[in-house]
């Protein structure tokens, strides 16, 4: 689970090879069933998204917490 703000929330679930997929989200743009790439996670840091795929849309590139960072990282 990771969240950033302004009370944001995501819960991913680990797919192997760097691939993620999104269970739970609140108050975010990422929705449940979004898939993305991602190497590393750090708290105080923006989340780099890679190849985020939203629906039939194209992969794009995508940051949460560009502001301030993630404040909260766990897993679950």
């Amino acid at each position: 689970m990771v969240s950033w703000k302004p009370n944001r929330r995501c819960t991913f679930r680990y797919l192997g090879n760097q691939k993620f997929v999104v269970e739970k989200a609140e108050n975010s743009k990422l929705k449940v069933g979004n898939t993305f790439s991602c190497g590393i996670f750090i708290i105080g840091e923006p989340l780099y998204l890679n190849d985020l795929i939203q629906g039939d849309n194209a992969p794009v590139a995508f940051v949460v917490g560009n502001k301030d960072g993630l404040i909260e990282l766990k897993k679950i």
